[in-house]
């Protein structure tokens, strides 16, 4: 009991709720009165300042008392990631690594289920361009540059 109250997480939790909660409030107040001086809009901030005030004790609760290595619900129920071509490394081509029991091969969707399948014909156009930019992916990922939108 005592470490989940005394952890760094847990300090965390509490410095930041020590900030927020009478920071959301005094913003309130603010608000309140410039909305008595005349400021229509700041009526709704007036009501909602304190709501923030009160997430802020609701989320650090929730925080404090929730497991922090332990995976949500969403996360146990996937399936393990499929190999892609960052665990390739250098010099190795997705096409020429040899397919493992279940794999998928790369640029094709998951089956869901034999009806969908046979309703929809596979477009050989879309996977060869999907193909194709997964491979530029791949080629992208073994340079290692920093990320930008910027070209040139």
């Amino acid at each position: 009991m005592r470490v989940r109250w005394l952890s760094r997480r847990a300090l965390l939790l509490h410095a930041t709720l020590a900030v927020t909660f009478p920071g959301f409030l005094a913003l309130g107040w603010w608000q309140l009165h410039r909305a008595l001086g005349g400021n229509e809009l700041s009526w709704a901030y007036t009501v909602e300042w304190p709501l923030f005030s009160g997430y802020s004790v609701f989320m650090w609760w929730k925080l404090l008392h929730e497991a922090p290595d332990a995976p949500s619900s969403a996360q146990a129920s996937l399936p393990p990631p499929e190999e892609d071509a960052t665990e390739l490394g250098p010099g190795k081509d997705a096409a020429a690594e040899p397919a493992r029991a279940g794999a998928r091969p790369p640029g094709r969707r998951p089956a869901e289920g034999a009806a969908r399948q046979a309703a929809e014909p596979e477009d050989e156009d879309l996977d060869a361009a999907l193909e194709a930019y997964n491979t530029y992916l791949a080629q992208l990922n073994l340079q290692g540059g920093r990320k930008s939108w910027r070209r040139g």
